[in-house]
């Protein structure tokens, strides 16, 4: 089953460290759908939610970015609000995979 968790958003300003964590989350969850024997359709089902998931937790983070930099007037700001809140967000996400993996509902 392939599984593909990029967001449809911009993705330039991903590092190379993210790259890796999306690749390393997609052979993490292909080998769970292999183990436990889900469907195609339920993986997709799971990987698109947790695609849409993404796409909003960043999108909020650039929105948090731009009223953060917006405040305080100036670049640095806004750099520093985007690696806040992208820490913030990677935390959650982590937290909420492993949560998932242990069979806890994150709802």
């Amino acid at each position: 089953m392939k599984v593909d968790l990029r967001p449809v958003i911009d993705q330039e300003y991903w590092n190379d460290d993210t790259e890796q964590s999306r690749k390393e989350c997609e052979d993490n969850l292909k080998e769970l759908f292999a183990k436990y024997n889900v469907s195609e359709e339920d993986g997709f089902k799971l990987a698109n939610g947790i695609v849409a998931y993404l796409e909003h937790a960043l999108n909020d983070t650039y929105d948090t970015a731009l009223e953060g930099g917006a405040e305080l007037g100036e670049i640095k700001g806004y750099k520093n609000a985007i690696n806040e809140a992208e820490e913030a967000m990677a935390r959650i996400t982590a937290g909420n995979l492993v949560r998932m993996s242990n069979g806890v509902d994150i709802e």
